[in-house]
């Protein structure tokens, strides 16, 4: 039995470092979200992976920092309380929800492998069709775009000869 008592012991210390592992990443991904969402440089680029003015894909990605921290933390604290009151049912839920959140990440970063080409060309085309479309010097898009550009000490999408034909081109060039 004393034996016993202390495996016991060790496995709930294990379980109280693990979760305090778990709370820092939670905080770190709802301190990523939160930094994301408000950074000017950060808001910029968002601005400037956007394909259509409506288009809030890339913006979805603050709000699924702050989510994904938000729930590490609180499955967290349901390992903590299962661990602090032997709570056999809560720690069966707790290593549940571990088991979900791995599958997640596992499939999140299988489809990030898979579709890696995907993205970068469909964001390259997005881009594109922003400074053809929409760029201004002095709107929301042409802001971003020249924070950006000005942060990046280059132009456009893959170089200044994005803008040619562009509807802020033949502003500048009425002749042309």
């Amino acid at each position: 039995p004393k034996m016993a008592d202390e495996g016991s012991t060790t496995a709930k210390y294990l379980l109280y470092i693990y979760n305090i592992v778990l709370v820092i990443a939670g905080l770190g991904c709802l301190g990523v979200g939160l930094w994301m969402n408000t950074d000017p440089d950060v808001k910029a680029y968002i601005t400037v992976f956007r394909r259509e003015p409506d288009d809030n894909v890339v913006l979805a990605a603050t709000g699924v920092f702050i989510a994904a921290g938000l729930i590490i933390c609180a499955v967290a604290a349901m390992g903590f309380y299962g661990a602090m009151k032997d709570a056999k049912v809560v720690i069966g839920i707790y290593i549940m929800c571990l088991v979900v959140i791995l599958v997640m990440e596992l499939t999140a970063g299988f489809l990030v492998v898979v579709f890696k080409d995907d993205i970068h060309l469909y964001v390259k085309d997005g881009m594109r069709g922003q400074i053809k479309q929409r760029y201004e010097w002095d709107n929301y898009e042409g802001r971003a775009w020249n924070r950006v550009q000005v942060r990046n000490r280059c132009c456009g999408a893959d170089g200044s000869w994005d803008y040619q034909n562009s509807q802020w081109w033949y502003s500048m060039n009425p002749g042309a």
